[in-house]
C-alpha cells in the first residue's frame, strides 16, 4: 500500500544517511538539515536543504535537494582542488544511495555550483551541489 507516510521524509534520510560516515570519520563536522545560522556552525560541515518536492505526471514527484558543503578558507593551507575532491566521493555515496531507493525512478546531479563569501570574519568556500530524484506515488493504492 502507498502512503504518504515517509514519502517525502524518504529522500531527505537517504542524503543524509549517505553523509552519516562523512562525519564518523571526521571528514565534516557535522551534517545539518533544513535552517541554519551559516556563522555558529563549525567547519567542514555539510547542509542539506530540501527546496522542492513538485507534482510532475503520471504520479510522479520531482525532489530537488541541494547539498552545500563549506570549507573555511585557510589562507596558508587553502586548495580548491583539495576541498572539491573531499566532496566528490560523498556525492558518489548520495548516488548510490538515491539508486538503493525501490521508489525512486531517477536520480542526477542537476547542478553544481562554486563560491566564496565571508560570515562574520570568517573566509567560506561553498560547493552546492543540487540532485534532482524522482519517486512515483500510486494514488490507487491509499
Amino acid at each position: 500500500m502507498s502512503t504518504f507516510d515517509g514519502f517525502f521524509v524518504d529522500v531527505i534520510e537517504d542524503t543524509e544517511n549517505a553523509l552519516s560516515d562523512y562525519t564518523a570519520n571526521n571528514t565534516f563536522t557535522s551534517v545539518v538539515v533544513g535552517a541554519v545560522q551559516i556563522d555558529k556552525l563549525d567547519y567542514p560541515c555539510v547542509h542539506i536543504i530540501p527546496d522542492t518536492c513538485t507534482y510532475q505526471t503520471r504520479q510522479e514527484y520531482e525532489f530537488i535537494i541541494t547539498v552545500n558543503y563549506y570549507f573555511k578558507r585557510d589562507i596558508r593551507d587553502y586548495s580548491f582542488v583539495k576541498n572539491l575532491k573531499t566532496v566528490e566521493p560523498s556525492i558518489d555515496d548520495i548516488i548510490k544511495e538515491y539508486g538503493d531507493n525501490d521508489e525512486v525512478t531517477e536520480f542526477k546531479v542537476n547542478n553544481v555550483e562554486y563560491m566564496t563569501g565571508e560570515i562574520g570574519q570568517i573566509m567560506l568556500d561553498i560547493y552546492r551541489i543540487t540532485f534532482q530524484v524522482s519517486k512515483l506515488f500510486d494514488y490507487a493504492k491509499i
